[in-house]
């Protein structure tokens, strides 16, 4: 059964000035994880017991029941259309999958894939009839029949991380450190490796550039690729952000959102304007995480977060009320670099007793290892092949800085 929610606008002061999120009431606790827009909707999907549905860009939310149980946890919603839509339903006190559809825009949900004999992590459909559903150790299923059949197959990896549908033949998976793309709706897959990182979440700007977050030993890093995923383009993030989801309005207008772990978790934003290369993060006084973002219009975006919190967010307006902060805050230099036998290190950020600095080559492998006890370090890296490494620098071990370093013999 339905029931409309009148949105009450909440207008968050931060400092003196009128910041630029409105919060819709939600009437409910739940983790807000998915958002997905359509021409004439936009669904809110919430990790446990939250389905929303909105038909005026989000001024009313309409409830509805979700599938699956009481304790479910739903995910990897998957709408074709504003009427159907499949959606992966795990139990969360019990080994038991199911992935649902509805053919009415989620009024009825029913079972199309009902099991206890593994589980099903994600799910890409490529239309409303084929899709798959990837469980763990290799296995995924696929259907040809919009779910009334699931054959058993095989994909590259144990398990993954994240998947995205790019259009209605190309999908993109990630793993531990790699990432296969398909462009025949995974009968085949072409594998790469992702340098000590495992994707959080992918995208792309268009059928040629691909873009995801990346997060391991060797920081958090931006990646773009214009070859379908061969090669990669890095940049790093701000130490003090977790990301979870990222979007492009244009090269020129990006946001990741996520939280600041050394802001008491609150939400955070990056933006960049120059497709990823750069960014700059603003801190918000916000006690929630953000999960999720879309375009609304050309200068409102719409935010999901952790207890039931949904924004809207006047993106034009960015720098007020917000602390803002940058990743070249840290100021961290190697010389010289490419260097040959010897190197030192210089950096202006208080560090604590317990921070080292760790060069490792390329597969993550630590080669040599130094305690940071002052300012500037004079190091003898003769016994460096010569390649490309990667600089880390670790405090109470996490990684707050990672660089390259060149050796040339």
């Amino acid at each position: 059964m339905r029931y409309f929610i009148n949105i009450l606008f909440c207008l968050l002061i931060v400092g003196e000035s009128v910041a630029q999120f409105v919060q819709i009431p939600t009437n409910t606790n739940a983790t807000l994880t998915e958002i997905s827009k359509l021409e004439n909707s936009i669904v809110i999907n919430g990790r446990t017991g939250f389905y929303g549905i909105s038909f005026d860009n989000c001024n009313t939310v309409t409830p509805m029941i979700p599938p699956g149980n009481e304790d479910a946890i739903n995910a990897y919603l998957n709408r074709l259309d504003e009427n159907i839509a499949y959606i992966i339903s795990n139990s969360g006190s019990g080994f038991h999958s199911q992935i649902f559809k509805t053919v009415d825009g989620g009024e009825n949900w029913f079972a199309v894939l009902d099991t206890s004999e593994f589980m099903i992590y994600n799910l890409v459909m490529f239309d409303a009839m084929e899709g798959l559903a990837f469980s763990s150790f290799n296995k995924m299923y696929r259907t040809i029949n919009g779910g009334e059949n699931w054959i058993e197959e095989s994909y590259p990896y144990v398990a993954i991380t994240e998947v995205k549908k790019v259009n209605d033949s190309i999908v993109f998976i990630g793993t531990n450190e790699g990432q296969a793309t398909s462009l025949n709706r995974g009968h085949t897959w072409n594998t790469n490796i992702f340098i000590q990182s495992t994707p959080r979440d992918f995208g792309f700007y268009n059928e040629d550039t691909l873009l995801a977050i990346v997060s391991g030993t060797g920081g958090k890093r931006f990646c773009k690729s214009t070859d379908l995923g061969e090669n990669w383009d890095y940049y790093l993030l701000p130490n003090t952000i977790i990301p979870d989801a990222f979007i492009f309005k244009s090269i020129s207008e990006g946001f990741i959102v996520g939280n600041n772990p050394y802001n008491d978790n609150k939400a955070a934003i990056l933006r960049s304007d120059d497709f990823g290369e750069t960014w700059v993060q603003y801190d918000t006084e916000l006690e929630t995480q953000f999960t999720d973002i879309e375009f609304l219009n050309d200068s409102v975006a719409l935010i999901s977060a952790t207890n039931g919190m949904l924004f809207k967010y006047y993106y034009r307006d960015h720098h007020l009320g917000f602390k803002e902060t940058s990743i070249d805050e840290f100021q961290f230099n190697i010389y010289p670099n490419p260097a040959n036998t010897e190197i030192s290190f210089s950096f202006d950020h208080k560090l604590t007793k317990s921070a080292t600095i760790e060069i490792c080559d390329l597969s993550g492998k630590v080669i040599l290892k130094y305690a940071v006890d002052k300012p500037t370090h004079n190091y003898d890296v003769s016994a460096l092949l010569k390649g490309m490494y990667l600089v880390l620098i670790k405090d109470k071990n996490k990684v707050i800085r990672t660089e390259k370093l060149i050796i040339e013999k």
